[in-house]
């Protein structure tokens, strides 16, 4: 029976139905982080009487001001919330849950370019979740003796398997079938989903999994993310034994010293990544693809890849959130003790830094790509996997200087494009080319949700990938299979070492 009014672990809810979609927004899955719970690891949310109404968006993390943020919706610690769409409460459907990105200090769930209602009108229940983000759990504070008292370590983690287990427990409830889920996510998203997949928290919550643009070294080991907290302190005027008093400090200071954190890390530690997961504790004790050589993730399969100008986005001058000049880059590589003969390798396959494109592509492949092509050569030893390089420019994205950039193709994925954020992008482009590629990806991404293959059960042509012959399907208006094309590439970056070694 189909019914805006489902009974959940927690209580009763009440959604709506709109295009023939039933909505849930704003479902509490874990307890308020406020008071004792404030930077703690998520708790299980608490039961109510009567019932929740849950038709508008829950309350998104705070965080700094932002371009694409919904204006619609006000920010505030009390920020863990999911959304569901469902075509219906009866037949069990694939499930997927989307991880959004933002470089862990922002992002949110009730942006447009994340609604569900297409894929439900597929036949596919889609969830998205809040998880805190920033100074309130997107970094890791209790690695210093200070912090251990005031601070849980791995809080955004602990947010997003509370979530998925809030899921496993109620999805069929609203027509979502528990032993069918695919975890999804991009950018900081996309790394979210492989430390998932990392963690020995996870077994049984998720099946399949697609990674798009993830900054998959992004995941820390504690020596090396106090790196990035020494500079907040300092920004902060505290020292690490002035560690608890962040707990009291005014969140708009806090908000602003994530976001000069975000603009700055970088120059005084170049090639170090973006504050984030910090590995050692209980729900990630490992580096991500070191646990999953040895067999964390076992089964499960894997769409994945990357865009062809990642990095456009995040060069602009000495706000750059990479490394902008050949003088960074080279002391990149004086700071990680970077021997010679690696540093001759990439220099030749890069040009030498000589011009930006030289540099972006550098950093596109540092960030992105080198580390992708290794989650799926480990992946695809145990399941399914599939990588694609996304390659289409609609034209005002050509003309601004930006290309294929980092994030273009979610809308698309989720069929969106219509109602996104950056719909604007869209509607200049040529419609017969847009739409085809419009069509392609989501139909991959949506067969891959309902069948593990993106190539569905026709007779497409995008090849499984192996480590034999690394095969690669480029995504464009017209879609080809590349033969390993990432060879040289990976073989100038073989023997690098970034901060992980050293600190």
């Amino acid at each position: 029976m189909n019914n805006c009014k489902v009974q959940t672990k927690n209580g009763t809810v009440e959604g709506k139905l709109e295009d023939g979609v039933y909505q849930w927004l704003g479902i509490p899955y874990a307890k308020k982080p406020l008071g004792e719970y404030r930077f703690r690891r998520a708790q299980p949310a608490d039961n109510w009487e009567g019932i929740l109404e849950t038709v508008k968006w829950s309350m998104k993390p705070l965080q700094p001001p932002f371009l694409t943020s919904n204006p619609d919706v006000e920010e505030s610690e009390d920020c863990l919330y999911l959304n569901i769409w469902s075509s219906g409460t009866g037949e069990k459907k694939p499930v997927v849950v989307f991880i959004y990105g933002s470089a862990y200090i922002i992002g949110e769930a009730s942006m447009k370019t994340y609604v569900g209602t297409r894929y439900a009108q597929d036949g596919i229940v889609l969830v998205t979740f809040n998880h805190r983000v920033g100074v309130f759990g997107g970094y890791d504070l209790a690695h210093y003796p200070e912090g251990e008292r005031d601070y849980d370590s791995d809080i955004m983690i602990s947010d997003q398997i509370q979530a998925l287990r809030w899921i496993h427990e109620n999805i069929e409830a609203f027509g979502g079938d528990k032993d069918k889920v695919t975890i999804m996510g991009e950018s900081a998203g996309g790394s979210s989903v492989i430390n998932l997949i990392a963690s020995p928290a996870t077994d049984g919550l998720f099946h399949q999994a697609i990674v798009q643009s993830g900054v998959i070294g992004g995941a820390a080991k504690p020596e090396v993310a106090k790196r990035n907290m020494h500079l907040l302190l300092e920004h902060l005027h505290l020292t690490e034994a002035e560690i608890s008093k962040m707990k009291d400090t005014n969140t708009e200071v806090l908000q602003e010293a994530s976001l000069w954190l975000l603009n700055n890390y970088t120059r005084e530690n170049p090639g170090i990544f973006l504050p984030g997961n910090v590995y050692g504790g209980g729900f990630l004790p490992e580096p991500p693809l070191e646990a999953m050589k040895k067999g964390r993730g076992k089964g499960i399969r894997l769409l994945i890849g990357t865009n062809k100008d990642e990095a456009t986005l995040f060069i602009h001058g000495d706000s750059s959130n990479m490394m902008y000049t050949k003088e960074e880059i080279e002391k990149f590589f004086e700071k990680c003790h970077t021997p010679e003969e690696v540093r001759n390798k990439l220099r030749k396959y890069y040009n030498n830094f000589e011009t930006d494109q030289d540099i972006k592509n550098f950093d596109r492949d540092y960030t992105f790509t080198n580390q992708s092509v290794m989650a799926a050569d480990i992946q695809s030893q145990s399941a399914d996997t599939y990588m694609y390089y996304f390659s289409f420019e609609p034209e005002p994205a050509t003309q601004m200087g930006i290309g294929c950039f980092h994030g273009m193709e979610i809308p698309l994925a989720m069929g969106t494009e219509d109602i996104s954020e950056m719909k604007y992008l869209y509607e200049a482009s040529d419609a017969e080319a847009l739409k085809k590629m419009a069509d392609c990806l989501y139909q991959a991404w949506t067969n891959f949700i309902k069948l593990g293959n993106p190539n569905g059960t026709g007779d497409m042509p995008w090849p499984k990938y192996n480590t034999d012959t690394r095969k690669v399907y480029e995504l464009n208006t017209e879609c080809k299979v590349l033969n390993n094309p990432y060879m040289e590439m990976m073989e100038a970056f073989k023997g690098l070492k970034g901060y992980e070694e050293i600190s």
